[in-house]
């Protein structure tokens, strides 16, 4: 029986082409902006679990203007526009 190789992930085969995304995209950029918008979707649930009116409307507002980059997509509801 022939020994494997190890396997090599793509990016190791072909790091030219994934270097200009990776500098476009720094990992420790994307993690703190994801975790960013985790922290707002947590303030937006308390607020409209909190029943105040006024909180509930910003939550409502806060969670349509960060669905807003994907509003060009088909299965993207028209009634958040």
């Amino acid at each position: 029986m022939r020994a494997r190789r190890p396997r090599r992930d793509h990016h190791q085969r072909h790091p030219a082409r994934y270097a200009d995304h990776i500098e476009d995209n720094d990992p420790a950029y994307v993690l703190a902006d994801v975790d960013s918008k985790r922290r707002i979707l947590v303030r937006c649930e308390e607020e409209m679990l909190s029943g105040i009116p006024r909180l509930v409307h910003f939550a409502q507002q806060t969670l349509r203007e960060l669905a807003l980059p994907y509003a060009d997509r088909d299965d993207y509801p028209k009634d958040l526009t």
